[in-house]
């Protein structure tokens, strides 16, 4: 049994070595297996190149880089933030009207303004303010029932980071 397996083993191995396959002498197309495509071979021999006058190119028909616009945000500048109303007596009542102008890029929007007390009262635009435009917010302070020294404030909310004070002050004397 054994010299059976060893003459099939031998007639094998001369059957295998005999039978190479000669070499391709001829260019052949590599084929890509991943996605069944025939990829020809390329002759690097040659190149085609191609060349392009500039003289005659008109510069100002090529799309130039246009720069993104710097945006600076919305900036309530105001011409003063304090009023003094000097003397009054008990009971009168002050208006002052305070401009401003927003000095940035983007629109302003006044979102609220709270007065310090019971005793001011504001009144502001409900409107977006465009760059370089101005408005006003005006202050109305009644003295009835006040005395002395006063102070009232108004804090401006915007679409700014950062609150904003105006101040009314004066003394108030009795009646």
């Amino acid at each position: 049994m054994y010299k059976v397996v060893f003459i099939l083993i031998g007639i094998l191995s001369i059957v295998a070595c005999g039978s190479e396959t000669p070499p391709i002498e001829t260019p052949i197309d590599i084929v890509d297996t991943t996605t069944k495509v025939v990829v020809p071979e390329v002759d690097t021999t040659t190149v085609d190149t191609m060349s392009v006058d500039t003289t005659t190119i008109d510069s100002s028909k090529i799309p130039q880089r246009i720069e993104k616009p710097s945006l600076t945000p919305p900036q309530i500048k105001f011409e003063h933030t304090e009023y003094s109303y000097d003397t009054i007596t008990a009971g009168d009542v002050i208006q002052h009207v305070f401009k401003f102008t927003n000095e940035g890029d983007k629109p302003l929007e006044i979102k609220k303004v709270e007065a310090s007390c019971g005793c001011t009262s504001p009144a502001y635009p409900f409107v977006l303010i465009a760059k370089g435009e101005s408005n006003t917010i005006t202050a109305k302070f009644d003295s009835k029932g006040k005395s002395g020294n006063q102070e009232a404030t108004l804090t401006v909310y915007t679409n700014e980071p950062k609150a904003h004070t105006l101040i009314l002050d004066g003394y108030v004397k009795e009646k």
